[in-house]
């Protein structure tokens, strides 16, 4: 499963990149600066979409995103599959959890 992080500020985006990359190394971790999120988006088709602001394209080809921290609040959206709920507050752990509820909501193997 491809995870594209675009999210700022970029000590977060690289320590999330590091720690996912530690954790679940199966996964394909990628990085990019929150103005190339579109472009990136549509050139490497992600499943899973880390992002400080989410956009028409994450929406629309994104089977599952975060928009973390939106407007700057500690809070985040997630969207699994059109299931989107809205978090006061985001831990580590509920990220963790999004992306295995999104790996095997792709049946792939762990």
């Amino acid at each position: 499963m491809r995870v594209l992080l675009a999210n700022e500020p970029r000590a977060y985006r690289d320590v999330i990149s590091g720690t996912l990359e530690a954790l679940r190394p199966e996964l394909e971790i990628l990085t990019a600066e929150p103005g190339e999120l579109d472009a990136e988006v549509l050139r490497l088709s992600p499943h899973f979409v880390l992002c400080s602001r989410v956009t028409p394209v994450v929406e629309s080809r994104a089977p599952v995103w975060i928009e973390l921290y939106p407007d700057q609040a500690p809070g985040a959206v997630v969207d699994l599959r059109g299931e989107r709920e809205v978090l006061p507050e985001m831990r580590f752990e509920k990220l963790l959890s999004t992306v295995d509820r999104a790996r095997l909501s792709f049946v792939l193997p762990a």
